[in-house]
Protein backbone atom coordinates (compact mmCIF):
# COMPACT_ATOMS: atom_id res chain seq x y z
CA UNK A 1 0.00 0.00 0.00
CA UNK A 2 1.36 3.42 -0.93
CA UNK A 3 2.06 6.03 1.72
CA UNK A 4 -0.70 8.25 0.31
CA UNK A 5 -3.26 5.42 0.39
CA UNK A 6 -2.31 4.68 4.00
CA UNK A 7 -2.82 8.36 4.91
CA UNK A 8 -6.23 8.35 3.24
CA UNK A 9 -7.20 5.19 5.09
CA UNK A 10 -6.21 6.71 8.45
CA UNK A 11 -8.02 9.96 7.56
CA UNK A 12 -11.24 8.12 6.73
CA UNK A 13 -10.98 6.09 9.94
CA UNK A 14 -10.57 9.29 11.96
CA UNK A 15 -13.57 10.88 10.20
CA UNK A 16 -15.67 7.86 11.18
CA UNK A 17 -14.85 8.61 14.81
CA UNK A 18 -15.15 12.40 14.65
CA UNK A 19 -18.17 13.12 12.43
CA UNK A 20 -20.78 11.47 14.69
CA UNK A 21 -19.45 13.46 17.65
CA UNK A 22 -19.51 16.89 15.98
CA UNK A 23 -22.93 16.65 14.37
CA UNK A 24 -24.20 18.28 11.21
CA UNK A 25 -22.85 21.81 11.64
CA UNK A 26 -20.93 22.64 8.46
CA UNK A 27 -18.54 24.92 10.32
CA UNK A 28 -17.53 22.08 12.66
CA UNK A 29 -17.26 19.57 9.82
CA UNK A 30 -14.92 21.81 7.80
CA UNK A 31 -12.91 22.67 10.91
CA UNK A 32 -12.49 18.98 11.75
CA UNK A 33 -11.38 18.15 8.20
CA UNK A 34 -8.82 20.95 8.13
CA UNK A 35 -7.41 20.05 11.52
CA UNK A 36 -7.22 16.32 10.76
CA UNK A 37 -5.38 16.91 7.51
CA UNK A 38 -2.95 19.44 8.98
CA UNK A 39 -2.24 17.14 11.93
CA UNK A 40 -1.80 14.12 9.69
CA UNK A 41 0.64 16.01 7.48
CA UNK A 42 2.64 17.17 10.51
CA UNK A 43 1.89 20.83 9.89
CA UNK A 44 0.32 21.32 13.31
CA UNK A 45 1.38 19.66 16.53
CA UNK A 46 -0.37 18.32 19.58
CA UNK A 47 -0.63 21.80 21.07
CA UNK A 48 -1.98 24.53 18.79
CA UNK A 49 0.03 27.73 18.57
CA UNK A 50 -1.44 31.13 17.67
CA UNK A 51 0.08 30.67 14.20
CA UNK A 52 -1.62 27.26 13.88
CA UNK A 53 -4.95 28.80 14.86
CA UNK A 54 -4.50 31.56 12.30
CA UNK A 55 -3.61 29.03 9.58
CA UNK A 56 -6.64 26.88 10.39
CA UNK A 57 -8.94 29.91 10.38
CA UNK A 58 -7.56 31.13 7.03
CA UNK A 59 -7.95 27.73 5.38
CA UNK A 60 -11.48 27.32 6.73
CA UNK A 61 -12.49 30.80 5.56
CA UNK A 62 -11.01 30.13 2.12
CA UNK A 63 -13.05 26.93 1.82
CA UNK A 64 -16.22 28.83 2.73
CA UNK A 65 -15.56 31.42 -0.01
CA UNK A 66 -16.60 28.85 -2.59
CA UNK A 67 -20.02 27.24 -2.11
CA UNK A 68 -19.01 24.40 -4.43
CA UNK A 69 -15.88 23.58 -2.44
CA UNK A 70 -17.77 23.91 0.84
CA UNK A 71 -20.49 21.51 -0.27
CA UNK A 72 -17.97 19.02 -1.65
CA UNK A 73 -15.95 19.08 1.57
CA UNK A 74 -19.07 18.53 3.68
CA UNK A 75 -20.39 15.81 1.39
CA UNK A 76 -17.04 14.00 1.37
CA UNK A 77 -16.67 14.23 5.15
CA UNK A 78 -20.15 12.88 5.73
CA UNK A 79 -19.61 10.09 3.19
CA UNK A 80 -16.26 9.03 4.60
CA UNK A 81 -17.41 9.62 8.15
CA UNK A 82 -20.20 7.08 7.90
CA UNK A 83 -19.65 3.81 9.65
CA UNK A 84 -21.02 0.61 8.26
CA UNK A 85 -23.66 0.74 11.02
CA UNK A 86 -25.08 4.18 10.06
Amino acid sequence: MSKQKKKEEVYHKLLKEVIPKIGQDSNNIILAEVMLILKQEGIIGKELTKEDEKLIKNIKETIFLSPEITQKAIRDAKYHGKSKWN
